[in-house]
């Protein structure tokens, strides 16, 4: 076995027992890995109608053959649950070391059921698994966690996944934090591992990586770097020079940065938030992830005022979106100061601030009072409110209770239209672009397994050459570039090697990331055949929702992007026509046009004919 270490670790808290198996390599092969295999895993062990906080649920830990292996930006992991945010299929993913350290203890995945007694980690080395006790864990914050285990184990570099107090505190939208911010933060993985009282998973792993074709994969290497620094120079240089940040500038200056809560498209105070300013004010260096030639990452230092001395990396995009424009921030300062609590809460930035957005406009609106928000008064830019609201959602007092349900739970219990104004798709808070003036990454969030979010499309709308207004060429994009980013999840390799930031749409990409899994694994591949399994994961995760009640009314944006037009900006005047290209989405994928409903002959060409039958048997199969 080449690639794959050919283990699963299985670890049931309630009874204390572990487990390995031999990993199924016919899953292996249909899903090659990472999220695929963990989608495949969830179908099969996690019913409909499970609660995403009880036992029953699974908290799966994967990875690719690639993770480990010189191949660039093969650091990448996916955890997965059934969401406790949606009620849906729920993953995040994220970097750094976790995922090469678990593959050279010999692991694929990790599935942990069950549920302990008590607050536990779990401790990974090699063969020597353990469940340790994490009372004294317990209500710490997740640096402060990764401290004690780093001496606690006499190893300041072991791989660490952890949780914080709003994991603890069962936040519905808590995530998984890694060293040095590094956050698998979307849909709640952090809360299904705190109903789980599982407070962290370190992991230290000295085997190594075996593959197939080891010159075949230097070549292989030399190849990808050329498409990434010698094909695609510019974005090559303006990521490793200033960061994702700069993509946020675009998206200012296209018009459709995400303003107070989605009300505008132009940040005008965006001088200071500007990747350029980042560059010349807070970042001290470049970083990458393990193994890669990408130095994506920066390290930061705010080097005066009252925040000065607060430190990172993994800045990413979220202080100045997420956090800044969407909420009317501009203090550069105090937003990476926010930030660091955030991740030191292990709570996610972009559901966070948009339950906070959602919470002002129904303030604004009258639908919240005085009496409702104990007396605070709820506004744009307050940087005090900001910190207050943080701390009650995360130790749920007062409003921050209901908060602490997610956009779409609270905005139903508040009721008197709130719901208008929460802004998400399946439970998931819309995060980065408005899809008024970016097309198609509206309809990849309209059409998203997990809800709404870009990573499963990175949907080319920004990319120079294309037009983010049209609609007609959209569904036939977000199908390929769905497919597409599903075999680099699969792998567990970086999109941002392999042709991210709206540079996805390249059929170049496919046939590069089949020479680097038949270099790996040893199987023969090609791009064609790749698709397929992004295909194939595509309609599995499709059928896991439709088995939870998914139904085609879920796929599709609130209001404010289909019936009030964009009131600034490059893209003035527009609203997003998501129904039609919903339909020639399905149309497209072979599901049913008035339903959403997949097909038998779709499903058992992807060699899902016992889904089928199974969603037969429930009444959730297409009769066409």
């Amino acid at each position: 076995m080449k690639g794959w270490a050919g283990t699963v670790l299985r670890v049931d808290l309630s009874t204390k027992r572990i487990s390995k198996e031999p990993l199924n390599m016919e899953w292996a092969r249909g899903y090659i890995g990472g999220r695929g295999l963990n989608s495949r895993t969830l179908y099969s062990e996690v019913g409909p109608g499970t609660d995403p906080m009880g036992p029953e649920n699974r908290l799966i830990v994967g990875v690719g053959p690639c993770n480990g292996t010189l191949i660039a930006g093969s650091s990448r992991l996916t955890i997965t649950a059934k969401s406790p945010l949606s009620g849906f299929l729920g993953d995040a993913s994220t970097g750094a070391t976790f995922g090469a350290e678990i593959k050279y203890a010999g692991y694929d995945q990790i599935i942990i059921q069950g549920k302990s007694d008590k607050p536990v980690y779990l401790w990974i080395e090699d063969e020597k698994v353990e469940i340790r006790d994490a009372t004294h864990l317990w209500g710490k914050s997740t640096g402060q966690t990764i401290a004690s285990l780093e001496i606690e184990n006499k190893d300041p570099s072991i791989g660490v996944l952890v949780i914080g107090p709003a994991g603890e505190n069962l936040v519905k939208f808590a995530a998984v934090i890694g060293r040095m911010g590094r956050a698998a933060a979307r849909a709640g993985m952090g809360t299904v591992m705190g109903s789980k009282k599982l407070k962290a998973i370190a992991v230290r792993g000295t085997k190594g990586v075996e593959v197939a074709d080891l010159e075949g994969l230097e070549e292989t290497f030399r190849e990808a770097r050329r498409f990434s620094t010698e094909e695609n120079t510019e974005q090559y240089e303006n990521i490793s020079k200033f960061g994702l940040p700069l993509l946020v500038s675009t998206f200012n200056k296209l018009g459709i940065l995400e303003i107070r809560g989605f009300q505008g498209g132009v940040f005008e105070p965006w001088n200071r938030l500007d990747a350029r300013y980042l560059l010349e004010h807070v970042y001290l260096k470049s970083k990458s992830c393990f193994g890669c030639f990408l130095p994506c990452d920066k390290i930061y230092v705010i080097k005066g005022g009252p925040y000065a001395g607060i430190h990172g990396a993994a800045s990413e995009t979220l202080p100045t979106h997420a956090l800044g424009s969407r909420l009317g921030l501009s203090d550069l300062n105090f937003l990476y100061h926010l930030k660091v609590v955030l991740d030191e809460y292990g709570i996610d930035a972009m559901d966070w601030g948009g339950v906070v957005a959602l919470a002002i406009e129904c303030y604004e609106k009258g639908i919240l009072s005085a009496k409702d928000t104990g007396g605070l008064e709820l506004k744009w830019g307050d940087k005090e409110l900001m910190l207050k609201l943080l701390d009650m959602v995360v130790y749920r007092k007062g409003l921050g209770d209901l908060l602490a349900q997610g956009i779409k739970k609270a905005s139903e219990v508040i009721g008197h239209g709130a719901e208008k104004y929460a802004l998400h798709v399946k439970g998931l808070a819309l995060d980065t672009v408005d899809p008024r003036g970016a097309k198609g990454t509206g309809l990849a969030y309209a059409v998203a397994s997990r809800g709404a979010e870009h990573c499963r499309t990175s949907m080319p709308d920004y990319r120079p050459g294309t037009d983010p207004l049209t609609e007609e060429d959209k569904p036939a994009i977000a199908k390929w570039c769905e497919e597409c980013i599903g075999i680099e999840h699969c792998l567990e390799t970086c999109m941002f090697c392999y042709g991210g930031t709206g540079c996805t749409y390249d059929f170049r990409i496919p046939v590069l990331l089949a020479k680097i899994y038949t270099a790996v694994t040893g199987l023969d591949s090609n791009g064609e055949q790749l698709m397929e399994v992004g295909e194939r994961l595509t309609n599995l995760e499709r059928c896991f929702n439709i088995r939870e009640g998914l139904q085609k009314k879920d796929d599709t944006l609130p209001d404010r992007f289909t019936k009030q037009a964009m009131p600034e900006g490059p893209s003035k005047g527009h609203v997003i026509g998501i129904g039609p290209m919903v339909d020639k989405y399905y149309e497209l994928r072979g599901w049913d046009v008035d339903t959403g409903l997949p097909k038998r002959v779709k499903l058992e060409a992807l060699g899902l004919k016992e889904v089928a039958d199974e969603l037969e048997s429930l009444g959730k199969l297409s009769k066409k």
